[in-house]
């Protein structure tokens, strides 16, 4: 748990499911970093373990910049901000390598929406 009056800093990842945690800057500069690695992570296609080093330098980044203020974050029930684990961390940080690759994963939005769309064609 974090400080009752922490405040998301402009670093600061929140994870959540609704829409307008994309606008927060720390998600904006998630996906700005992320595009800079998106090279490199593309062309690790057959190696796993440098797609997950790419993931592991960019969540460090994010933490070395926020320090012990919280990098990625969650809103919890009781509207207090609590750390997440690393394994989350981790998860946000490849779902938006994997998001911003989304013609070549079946597991990102894009991919999801290509596959329905195909599948809704070939039931008509």
């Amino acid at each position: 748990m974090l400080p009752e009056d922490f405040v998301p800093g402009p670093y600061t990842v929140i994870i959540d499911r609704r829409k307008q945690t994309t606008k927060a800057p720390g998600n904006q500069r998630l996906r700005m970093i992320a595009m800079s690695f998106l090279d490199e992570y593309a062309n690790a296609i057959e190696n796993k373990s440098s797609k997950s080093r790419i993931v592991a330098i960019i969540r460090r980044m994010f933490e070395d910049m926020c320090a012990d203020r919280g990098a990625f974050v969650r809103l919890g029930a009781d509207d207090r901000w609590y750390k997440v684990q690393d394994a989350v961390a981790t998860e946000k940080v490849g779902y938006t390598m994997r998001e911003l690759l989304g013609e070549q994963y079946r597991s990102s939005s894009k991919g999801k929406k290509r596959v329905r769309a195909s599948v809704s064609r070939t039931r008509r």
